[in-house]
């Protein structure tokens, strides 16, 4: 019972540190989703007990770092949001390379932690690897899906297209790692699998007030941001008060601003 109440307290932390996050700008939400990117990866190794089942302790850092992606397309840009996939994979690349150097250097003979950083950092490299490419992977493939889904809603149904992406994307990372890191290593893949996407659908259930919530706020204090992005020339003139240039336009759809657009008629 210890697990199941810290696991809805790991929860509401950190879906309410994502609404503060997108509360207090674009930066803070990419640094955000940096810092679940490195933490997914540092806890995949950790195996806990939740309602009797055996799965991961970084599942709610991944969902977390996809559904700040999908807030920042929301409220932002689509450009924001592929340079904050850009920048969570490097560090998370870079956690990987540093942490394995610190592991190689030659303790002192009076050093008491480095079998801990040892056990900690030098795990299973297929397993490691497997974490960070498919991290990457589901980070694109929730990109776009969510780009398309709001394009044909015109959007509207925040939350129901914040829920769609959300549970296909942790579909695919389901299958896709545990074939990359356990496929031979388990009795069960069909089995773990499960498991695993029933604690994620759980989690991403959890996320939807606090994804309405987010919209709620956006609109209370003034940061919401027009639905449909303003369109442009090629030649980067501007169409009524929007005034943007070519660099700021989606290679999907190239006719389309990315960014939103302030009630002032300044891009933000």
């Amino acid at each position: 019972m210890v697990n199941e109440l810290l696991f809805l307290s790991h929860i509401i932390l950190m879906l309410g540190a994502l609404v503060g996050a997108l509360l207090l700008g674009e930066h803070a939400l990419v640094a955000l989703i940096g810092l679940c990117g490195v933490l997914a990866n540092m806890f995949v190794i950790k195996q806990i007990g939740l309602f009797g089942l055996e799965v991961t302790a970084s599942d709610v850092y991944m969902i977390g770092s996809v559904l700040g992606v999908n807030l920042l397309q929301e409220f932002y840009s689509r450009r924001i949001a592929r340079r904050a996939i850009l920048i969570s994979f490097l560090l998370m690349v870079l956690y990987l390379v540093l942490s394995q150097m610190h592991v190689a250097f030659v303790p002192s003979a009076h050093d008491m932690a480095h079998g801990h950083f040892r056990v900690l950092f030098a795990s299973l490299p297929r397993i490691i690897i497997s974490s960070v490419v498919v991290y990457l992977a589901v980070q694109r493939f929730d990109y776009y899906l969510y780009g398309v889904l709001r394009q044909l809603t015109r959007g509207r149904w925040f939350v129901a297209r914040n829920m769609v992406t959300l549970t296909m994307s942790q579909g695919l990372d389901t299958v896709l790692f545990t074939f990359a890191a356990l496929y031979g290593i388990v009795a069960s893949v069909g089995a773990v699998m499960a498991f695993s996407f029933m604690i994620k659908m759980g989690i991403v259930l959890c996320a939807a007030p606090f994804i309405a919530l987010a919209r709620r706020l956006t609109q209370r204090f003034g940061l919401d941001v027009a639905i449909q992005p303003a369109r442009i020339h090629l030649d980067g003139r501007s169409l009524g008060n929007t005034v943007t240039s070519k660099n700021d336009l989606d290679p999907a759809h190239p006719e389309l601003v990315e960014g939103p657009e302030r009630k002032d008629g300044m891009r933000m």
